[in-house]
């Protein structure tokens, strides 16, 4: 399953409120309901009910009513079981006020309680979900402990329908219903797109027309179907471009495997081929080298011959050229040296030697004048200038070469200084890494420029101690404000309701200390 928060690039899934407190949509006349609510609570004593079906943001109306109350009332929610009776609610009243007294009943325990609050000019709210699941006695006992403290006590009630006992207590009470209405089209995209911006989404919707009225039309207009229709549809457009995406990189891969596989035959082939032409040149190599040796006799010994009508002279004697890669034997002579041989007698590097009697082969006798002149060759180093005196012709002048010194390299050793590592956090990042994870923080805003941060600071009073982290979204740095660390996540709640006025508005919610360190790590 495709991670939406990841693929769409916000901040979690915007559809499901596990986690996320304070996503109050106060479209669809949720926000006029919830004002009359909060002036009812305070100055009507008379039985106060919120209706609605199931699914159609009951809790979460309760949820925000609880934060925005006055800072004079002490809120209580009560979650309702069709076991309870009055005696166990009065009971849990007590414990989330930690006023628990074992000595009395819990009865005479609220009503000393309510009466110190009344001194104290406070009051109680209690907000009882699911009262459609408590028994027509129940709430009736639980609205005479109201009647008799009525200036210290209010109960509201958030019900499915009130049918079933609403009849019987109406004539003792006088009820103040409000019932939630469904959306319509119109108020099913505002949903929607109020959803994907407490996210993080700050773009066109990625829903088309056609979709939004088939989500409309699935749901009814009932907030918790809209939810799961409309995450179904993010993950399906994100199966889809991923689907595509694979598909159209197919043609892409193929033709690199095609072309890697090219290169692999053609280097085969290539390697195949150069070994067939080494083949062949070294058979023509052995083929040259077979020719008839009288031939290449003749030819040397002919150019030795014409060399002796030269004068003799005595010159310079330099060193032989390079000495051939491959040697071939000519009559037990080395053709090498006999071609070497012919060269210097041209250049007249060589003197003309007259055969002895009783020598068969010219030849011998140049290549026996040729050794004696390559072993003093032998003796003289590259660069050296040799001199022959031409009187005398035996007696040769070498001028010793003068050695070089080459300078030395002065190496001077280099300490390289260790870079010390450099943490890539701040120190509000470094404060929020270190938390315990199981904590909570209430995300304040989320801001992409750096000088609105720094004013937005300046202004969020000394006591919320707020810190900030910064985390990539869509290749883009936010700034985001958190406030300080809760114990648990009831602790951060009643933490937004301590906020100022101006932090309220920015629609803060809590956010698990877990979550934050993830996003500083992923930047």
């Amino acid at each position: 399953m495709v991670d939406i928060a990841h693929y769409y690039g916000i901040d979690r899934n915007p559809f499901n409120d596990e986690g996320v407190e304070g996503l109050f949509f106060p479209g669809g006349q949720r926000h006029q309901l919830l004002d009359e609510l909060i002036h009812h609570s305070r100055y009507n004593n008379g039985l106060l009910i919120v209706s609605g079906h199931s699914g159609s943001g009951k809790t979460t109306l309760l949820g925000t009513f609880s934060e925005r109350v006055s800072d004079d009332t002490d809120v209580v929610v009560v979650y309702s079981d069709p076991m309870m009776r009055s005696e166990q609610i009065e009971s849990a009243i007590l414990e989330q006020l930690e006023a628990i007294d074992l000595q009395r009943t819990a009865s005479e325990v609220l009503k000393e309680f309510l009466q110190a609050h009344l001194q104290c000019h406070r009051s109680l709210l209690v907000l009882v979900d699911d009262a459609h699941q408590l028994s027509v006695e129940t709430i009736e006992a639980l609205l005479l402990l109201q009647q008799s403290h009525c200036d210290a006590l209010q109960f509201v009630f958030f019900v499915e329908t009130v049918d079933s006992w609403l009849d019987h207590l109406s004539k003792e009470f006088e009820p103040q219903v409000w019932r939630l209405s469904l959306f319509d089209i119109r108020q099913t995209e505002e949903y929607i797109r109020y959803r994907m911006e407490t996210a993080g989404w700050d773009e066109k919707l990625p829903f088309s027309q056609e979709q939004l009225q088939d989500i409309f039309t699935k749901s009814a207009g009932l907030p918790k179907e809209i939810n799961r229709l409309s995450l179904l549809a993010l993950q399906s457009l994100a199966e889809q471009d991923s689907k595509k995406l694979m598909i159209g990189s197919m043609p892409v891969v193929m033709g690199a495997s095609l072309l890697g596989a090219f290169l692999i035959m053609f280097g085969l082939y290539w390697n195949v081929t150069s070994e067939n032409v080494d083949t062949q040149g070294q058979n023509e190599t052995v083929g040259k080298s077979e020719k008839a040796p009288a031939e290449v006799d003749d030819k040397v010994m002919g150019a030795v011959d014409r060399s002796r009508a030269a004068p003799s002279k005595s010159s310079e004697i330099r060193p032989s050229g390079k000495k051939p890669s491959e040697k071939r034997k000519i009559i037990g002579l080395d053709v090498s040296e006999v071609l070497a041989t012919r060269s210097e007698v041209k250049k007249g590097n060589i003197d003309h030697v007259k055969p002895k009697a009783g020598e068969a082969s010219s030849a011998a006798l140049v290549l026996k004048n040729r050794q004696n002149q390559k072993t003093l060759s032998k003796q003289q180093v590259v660069k050296q200038a040799s001199v022959v005196d031409t009187k005398t012709p035996t007696k040769v002048v070498v001028k010793q070469p003068v050695a070089e010194v080459a300078p030395q390299k002065i190496v001077k050793p280099t300490h390289k200084q260790k870079k010390l590592p450099v943490s890539p956090y701040g120190a509000d990042e470094k404060l929020l890494l270190s938390l315990p994870q199981n904590q909570y923080v209430i995300q304040l805003v989320a801001i992409k420029e750096h000088k609105r941060l720094q004013q937005f600071l300046r202004d969020i009073p000394p006591s919320v101690k707020a810190r900030h982290y910064q985390r990539k979204r869509k290749g883009v740095i936010w700034y985001v404000v958190v406030s300080r660390a809760y114990a648990d996540k009831k602790a951060a709640q009643r933490g937004i309701t301590a906020l100022p006025e101006s932090l309220r508005k920015q629609k803060p919610w809590v956010k698990p200390v877990s979550t934050v360190q993830e996003e500083i790590r992923q930047r």
